[in-house]
């Protein structure tokens, strides 16, 4: 009998999840703003026609207004042909994860270097955890609406159908990393 949660308890386990994601979130962004920081004496590395500084909690470049910010290394990045810029200019993105796996550090930097008008997190697949949250995949993308789906797999692999993205791989964030300063290096 103890293997079953009443609605209550499941109702619960989502204000607590969703408390740990936002402190998460927050906790992030407060990282984010120390990088300004300091950048003057840090260690510098031209990547893509754009010079990272490594804070010592990520490597921050400008593009002209554009601030970037990625965790890994420039030297670690592979590049990733997609080109996502028209993704800025959609009515809605849809980020499409399976809460139970390890995407939040991938979500939040695609939060923060791409300026998307509306964004709302769905579910590619449907699970306990995904029972408020919308099921969207590659086709719901319109020429309006955008899916981006972020998914752990044992094979790397970061393609583009319409105004679908597809990234998938074992290191969400390396790989997200490499899209975002593969798209960054083109504007």
């Amino acid at each position: 009998m103890g293997r079953f949660r009443t609605k209550e308890q499941v109702v619960e386990r989502k204000k607590k999840i969703l408390t740990v994601v936002v402190g998460i979130f927050f906790i992030f962004l407060m990282m984010m703003s120390a990088l300004y920081y300091g950048l003057d004496d840090t260690e510098k590395i031209v990547y893509n026609d754009l010079k990272f500084a490594n804070t010592g909690q990520g490597w921050v470049a400008y593009n002209g207004d554009d601030k970037i910010i990625i965790w890994t290394s420039p030297e670690e990045l592979e590049t990733y042909n997609v080109d996502i810029s028209s993704f800025e200019s959609l009515t809605k993105i849809y980020l499409s994860v399976n809460p139970e796996e390890d995407v939040r550090y991938a979500l939040n930097d695609l939060y923060n270097n791409f300026e998307f008008q509306s964004v709302s997190v769905a579910c590619y697949e449907d699970n306990e955890l995904c029972s408020d949250m919308p099921l969207k995949i590659c086709e719901d993308a319109t020429p309006y609406i955008g899916v981006i789906v972020l998914k752990e797999a044992v094979e790397t692999k970061v393609y583009l159908d319409g105004n679908c993205l597809t990234i998938e791989g074992q290191d969400l964030l390396k790989i997200v990393d490499g899209v975002v300063v593969e798209n960054e290096g083109r504007q």
